[in-house]
């Protein structure tokens, strides 16, 4: 007997994440052809563009009832004090309670995060059944566990298209994950445009195609924004430096291997790949750069790399000088508004991702910690591994686990004591699957079965219908020339979480 069948096979219209409180009775019919979605902060863009995904969504499942023979019609959302905050952030309420009755259902919000969270949650609890859409009688009190639920993509090692940002996060924003950690420059390419100084990417982009333009960036985090995510960029330094290099290579040491100046150590390092600290020209230019970053992403994070900066490649240099990098010049490159986030830390203002078992002594010593040690998700493995990675809890440091990243949401957001039963969240997983299928992700499969028309490579082409909104300019292209081997990677890739 297969370990998935000793768990409780729950409910087809259950959501993923498991909401932290909930009860459900009678199912009553969807009028999902007259539906309408409504709230009491007329012109909030964020909740007016949630409206129209989610009517789509829900459009697109079974038969919709006749007026005449009654049913759910219209979703009202209360967002207390009627505020509609711009942009998201680490501190924001997603919290929201949802009670469906039989011709309405209510969304009770503290902010328009939490409206988006209230939705997603009622575009699950719609099933089809005989042809037709139902809504159980439920009532929902729901809360993130964390409140930094990160998935990292790295576009720099492999360009991604737009369109496949937008897919991976509206499939992060189905799972309720809320801070897209774009690795957008690393030592293979620097694909940022930069207004200042443009002949970084002209010359350190894999081609005059492969790059982000300030327009795509701002259309990146406007499609973010919308969705409730909140876009961290990183540019890495003092290593991984070298795309900076082939547009101003004054800013580079040589890496040295076998007594020579400028040699590569493939595997290692590259012939340059390290920031020069003996310059002041460094800093100044690091300077005026990150600012022109931090006026681009309005988060207050912003990510500067700080790992794996090869010692090669300061081999001719004092020890001395090396530290003053850290000690001296670091806080002033980094002299902006933001918060600024690193692999590994000297200085005890920053936020430092977990990358090696340090959280633990600086949990201890005040800093804040983004953990990621047990999700390193382009980690090739077999099997039923997201397994592995749903046991992976927060407040667990130790080894390095196989995680595919719908089943880290839910440990992310819901309540621990409701997520200890890994046999019973695969039947909910397998659900969410199908669900990410129909709404156009090449989702891995969970169980043997099927997902009916919407198994991958059933039909010709599968769009992602959902994702056209008044502030998104192109519908989302059709995924349907993806693997399902691929669609391990290109769904989730790295996912963070956050303790304070």
């Amino acid at each position: 007997m297969l370990p998935y069948s000793q768990g409780n096979k729950d409910h087809a219209d259950v959501p993923w994440p498991l909401p932290a409180r909930w009860r459900s009775n009678t199912s009553f019919p969807l009028l999902h052809e007259t539906l309408s979605i409504t709230s009491n902060v007329p012109g909030c863009d964020v909740i007016d563009n949630a409206a129209k995904r989610y009517r789509g969504i829900v459009g697109s499942l079974g038969k919709a009832a006749e007026p005449q023979q009654g049913g759910i019609g219209h979703v009202m959302i209360f967002v207390e004090n009627a505020t509609c905050e711009k942009f998201p952030h680490l501190k924001m309420d997603e919290s929201y309670e949802l009670t469906v009755f039989p011709s309405n259902v209510t969304i009770n919000s503290r902010s328009a995060w939490g409206a988006l969270r209230g939705l997603e949650t009622f575009s699950q609890l719609v099933y089809e059944k005989g042809g037709m859409a139902y809504v159980k009688e439920w009532n929902i009190e729901d809360s993130p566990r964390f409140a930094h639920r990160g998935f990292m993509m790295d576009t720099a090692r492999h360009f991604l298209p737009l369109k496949i940002i937008k897919l991976h996060l509206e499939a992060m924003a189905w799972s309720k994950l809320n801070v897209f950690h774009w690795h957008i420059v690393d030592a293979q390419s620097f694909p940022f445009v930069s207004r200042r100084f443009p002949e970084l990417s002209d010359k350190g982009a894999f081609s005059p195609r492969h790059v982000y333009t300030p327009q795509d960036v701002a259309e990146v985090i406007e499609f973010a924004r919308l969705r409730g995510i909140r876009v961290i960029p990183e540019f890495d330094t003092p290593g991984h430096a070298h795309s900076w290099g082939k547009g101003r290579p004054e800013l580079l040491t040589p890496c040295w291997k076998d007594g020579r100046p400028g040699t590569a150590d493939y595997g290692n390092h590259s012939e340059y790949e390290n920031f020069d600290p003996t310059k002041e020209t460094t800093f100044e230019f690091l300077g005026e750069f990150m600012a022109e970053v931090a006026d681009v992403f309005p988060d207050q994070f912003l990510h500067v790399g700080m790992d794996e900066a090869h010692y090669m490649c300061w081999w001719a240099l004092s020890e001395l000088l090396i530290q003053s990098f850290f000690a001296t010049h670091f806080p002033c490159y980094v002299n902006v508004s933001n918060i600024i986030q690193v692999w590994k830390d000297k200085d005890g203002r920053t936020a430092a991702t977990h990358w090696e078992e340090y959280a633990n002594n600086l949990t201890a010593r005040g800093h804040n910690v983004v953990v990621s040690s047990c999700y390193y998700l382009n980690y090739i493995s077999y099997g039923q591994d997201w397994r592995t990675y749903y046991r992976c809890d927060p407040h667990n440091f130790n080894g390095l686990m196989l995680p595919r990243a719908a089943a880290v949401a839910e440990r992310l957001w819901s309540p621990r004591d409701v997520t200890s039963d890994v046999d019973t969240a695969a039947f909910r997983l397998d659900v969410h699957r199908c669900r990410l299928l129909r709404r156009g992700v090449p989702a891995q499969p969970i169980l043997p079965g099927f997902c009916g028309d919407y198994d991958f490579g059933l039909q010709s082409e599968i769009t992602a219908k959902t994702t056209t909104s008044s502030s998104d300019n192109n519908n989302m292209a059709s995924v349907n020339f993806f693997s399902q081997s691929q669609a391990v990677i290109l769904i989730v890739l790295y996912t963070l979480w956050y303790i304070s």
